[in-house]
């Protein structure tokens, strides 16, 4: 209904049912954690940027909850207008926000 012209005053809505997927071989020596978030976060962040605040987070703590929670509150401060969410796994934790 949301790219229906009727409800979209014939505005195009920017609504896509187009996933974007990558495959990438992770390496447990290198990588030590994995961000996966919505659009939200990628909007005010670059990946180096969301890689760089995470990993300054873990240094304060092993929570991946409060971690994962710092990193939308900060997509929030740096302007966000979109839904912000944040899954961090690493190999010891999973946790989602």
């Amino acid at each position: 209904m949301y790219k229906n012209p009727k409800y979209t005053e014939g505005k195009i809505s920017g609504l896509t049912a187009d996933q974007f997927i990558q495959t990438i071989e992770l390496d447990l020596e290198r990588d030590d954690f994995l961000i996966i978030a919505c659009d939200g976060l990628w909007d005010v962040f670059t990946y180096q940027e969301a890689v760089h605040f995470v990993e300054k987070q873990l240094k304060l703590t092993e929570d991946l909850n409060e971690v994962s929670k710092n990193l939308v509150n900060e997509a929030l401060r740096k302007g966000s207008l979109d839904n912000v969410s944040v899954i961090i796994a690493t190999w010891k934790q999973f946790i989602c926000s």
